[in-house]
């Protein structure tokens, strides 16, 4: 173990500095992707699903914030994606969700999916590529009664209710995120118990890890099967992925067995585990001294088009203490008390490349689906957003095929059991004045980049420090 750890320490130790991307024009490849991020839960406001019925408990979110009235996205959408277009914004990703398609197992509401129709075709006027997640943490009231990603109908269900979404909305989707990051739904709700259903089994994670990538692979394909239609001319009817959250575990100390163990475990089954699943078919969820799942699927093989990456910090993994992961200490945090670590991005993007050359022989490309940070005064989010995307530039110019970035997020809104505090928007939503939208200083920084493709050398030097 000691091997392993001092070899990984060279490693890092080998890779190019951040400094190196700031040498030249950072320029970023033509019909690169420039966007934001929601998610239907967290800013549409009056749903009915496991979540809702959740925050009406005590203790369960601060504050006592529930999801009611979100932010109001579901009146206001054609406004927030005008202000995405002002920004330069070419791309949009968002969640539709689950509950309100179908509320009752085989129901369809259609006036549901008449609303979904016009958002699509909103961020179509606002030239904007809609790129639309499928589970993003929420699960209808009838599907968390059955036991939820528990139980192998769950996965069943998922398979339909995406091949009805490739057929109804095909037209005007050709980006598909079947689920978002199932590393941490599975852990936040069926490990730590922080989510609903508040289970605390590091078992039923792993095998809930392993069910969503069941589910996945069978939307992958039933959304290939049901969606013919080529909505933004590009030559490609449907394009899936899914959105993995990466976090960075790195050991403490390079002679410490302990540490070096815990973070190389937290790294295989928390990040490698899902792509390994979608790239290669094996699912295999295990931690030692843990019931796990190892099994392979057919279908799962070859199952993406592409590789979502979801990344915001680095944690350190020590022994002897409280917890076993903490920010670096000494290193700069942010509000959510995470390190603020930009080569992490870095580094993740390496590691997606590392599951992007599939079984069938095709190589497929990276999309940062997600990447932010809590700025409740809205004074650092340019440089946090500067300093990572120069890293993003980094890896493209060391050779990995990166085709977008994607911010979260576009306005403040619920950030599930932290509510409301935490602050994540390129626009503050001002909740004392009728949930106005207001600029940060992030929003002007972000416009230049993404009108220009590129990152301005002035912008660099006055951000990326």
């Amino acid at each position: 173990m000691r091997c392993r750890t001092a070899l990984f320490a060279c490693l890092i130790a080998l890779l190019p500095t951040a400094a190196s991307a700031q040498s030249e024009l950072a320029v970023f490849p033509k019909g690169f992707y420039w966007g934001a991020a929601t998610a239907a839960h967290q800013v549409e406001g009056h749903l009915t699903n496991d979540w809702v019925t959740w925050e009406k408990a005590k203790g369960h979110v601060k504050n006592g914030d529930t999801s009611e009235v979100g932010v109001d996205h579901y009146r206001r959408f054609d406004k927030d994606f005008a202000l995405a277009e002002a920004m330069g914004h070419n791309a949009h990703r968002l969640s539709v969700e689950w509950a309100r398609i179908e509320p009752e197992r085989g129901k369809i509401d259609w006036a549901a999916v008449d609303h979904y129709h016009e958002v699509f075709a909103s961020l179509r006027k606002h030239h904007l590529k809609p790129m639309v997640t499928l589970f993003h943490f929420t699960n209808p009231v009838w599907v968390a009664a059955q036991g939820g990603w528990l139980a192998p109908r769950t996965v069943d269900d998922f398979a339909k209710f995406a091949a009805f979404m490739g057929r109804e909305f095909g037209k005007q989707v050709d980006c598909w995120m079947t689920l978002n990051e199932p590393n941490v739904y599975a852990f936040q709700a069926f490990d730590a118990g922080y989510w609903p259903p508040a289970h605390q089994s590091r078992e039923e994670a792993l095998q809930v890890m392993a069910n969503l990538m069941r589910g996945h692979a069978r939307a992958y394909h039933a959304l290939h099967e049901a969606d013919h239609e080529d909505a933004d001319g590009d030559g490609s009817a449907a394009e899936v992925g899914v959105a993995n959250h990466v976090a960075l575990f790195d050991p403490m100390s390079g002679i410490n067995a302990i540490e070096a163990a815990t973070a190389y475990f937290n790294d295989t089954v928390f990040n490698r585990a899902p792509m390994r699943a979608a790239s290669s078919g094996l699912l295999q969820f295990e931690i030692p001294g843990t019931q796990g799942v190892k099994v392979f699927d057919p279908q799962a093989a070859s199952s993406v088009d592409f590789i979502g990456v979801n990344y915001y910090t680095r944690w350190v993994c020590v022994s002897g203490g409280a917890k076993d992961r903490i920010p670096m200490p000494g290193a700069p945090t942010t509000a959510m008390g995470w390190e603020d670590y930009p080569y992490g991005l870095y580094r993740a993007l390496w590691m997606a490349n590392g599951y992007s050359r599939l079984p069938d022989g095709r190589h497929v490309p990276i999309l940062i689906t997600e990447n932010g940070v809590d700025d409740p005064d809205g004074k650092t989010r340019a440089s946090y957003l500067v300093r990572h995307l120069a890293e993003v530039h980094h890896a493209i110019r060391d050779g990995v095929d990166v085709r977008g970035y994607i911010h979260w997020t576009l306005m403040d809104n619920f950030e599930w059991a932290d509510g409301y505090r935490p602050r994540f928007g390129l626009y503050h939503v001002d909740r004392t004045n009728g949930l106005a939208r207001v600029a940060t200083p992030a929003v002007s920084v972000f416009e230049r980049i993404a009108r220009s493709n590129a990152l301005p050398p002035e912008i660099l030097a006055t951000y990326g420090r």
